[in-house]
């Protein structure tokens, strides 16, 4: 199978500003653009490297780079230009693949193994594939996507401090397909609460305090989560102060 390639500035074939992009479907049929450069090994100069390290680690004088891979078919996705299973690529240097024809069918091979060819196309062709795929249409802010709160994770008793909550995000197709998927966020608890609603937050942090509160009875830990629902949730203290027994083991 062939993947139509965009070429930006030049291809493989010159040294000079190489960089493709295409759309990768996956095996289990997800749509990822992705584009790749090339980049230099450096001068081994410049490097603590003896010769035959440098020669281990840099086999290549010109060897892939990845500037993106994330999915089209997610609208949050294209707004962040990232997707978590696939960023790893980006963020990794593949020195043991030379930018060539060659080298970048090696690495298209793993998003999809069955990859055996490039074919260079016009310009306009990634727009005309996302449009005619329905993905076009889901880069619109006007359409419906949304986020909830399913759960705290780990709530930090000071509030500067990341928390961590799971949550299920929503969005619809052109045709109205939904799509989901649960993930898990990390911010301090007011942020939390201004994005999802204290309506929505304050029952799940309660419920998680209270499991806590059980779990380990340390008393300056119950007056931290106390004073915590007092200051992000606004809320009565006699209302939401937990019972501190008098009796407590140490964590």
């Amino acid at each position: 199978m062939k993947v139509k390639m965009v070429k930006m500035g030049s291809d493989y074939t010159t040294p000079i500003n190489c960089r493709m992009r295409g759309i990768v479907v996956t095996s289990d049929n997800k749509h990822l653009f992705v584009e790749i450069g090339h980049a230099y090994s450096p001068n081994i100069k410049h490097t603590s490297l003896s010769q035959k390290e440098y020669d281990l680690k840099y086999p290549n004088a010109q060897y892939v780079s990845v500037d993106f891979c994330f999915r089209v078919d997610i609208p949050e996705d294209y707004y962040k230009n990232t997707t978590k299973e696939y960023n790893k690529y980006i963020r990794e240097n593949f020195f043991e693949i030379p930018y060539t024809e060659k080298g970048i069918i090696e690495f298209l091979r793993k998003l999809n193994n069955n990859i055996d060819g490039i074919e260079l196309v016009d310009d306009y062709y990634i727009d005309k594939y996302c449009e005619e795929n329905g993905f076009y249409e889901l880069y619109d802010d006007r359409l419906k996507h949304k986020y909830e709160i399913l759960s705290i994770k780990y709530l930090d008793p000071n509030i500067k401090n990341d928390s961590s909550i799971i949550h299920k995000y929503t969005c619809y197709a052109k045709d109205g397909t939904e799509f989901s998927e649960k993930r898990e966020e990390k911010d301090n608890i007011k942020n939390i609460v201004n994005k999802y609603g204290k309506e929505n937050v304050k029952p799940l942090a309660i419920e998680y305090i209270d499991k806590m509160c059980r779990t380990f009875t340390k008393i300056e830990l119950k007056e931290k989560f106390n004073q915590l629902l007092i200051e992000v949730f606004e809320t009565n203290k006699d209302e939401n102060t937990l019972e501190i027994d008098n009796d407590y083991t140490d964590i």
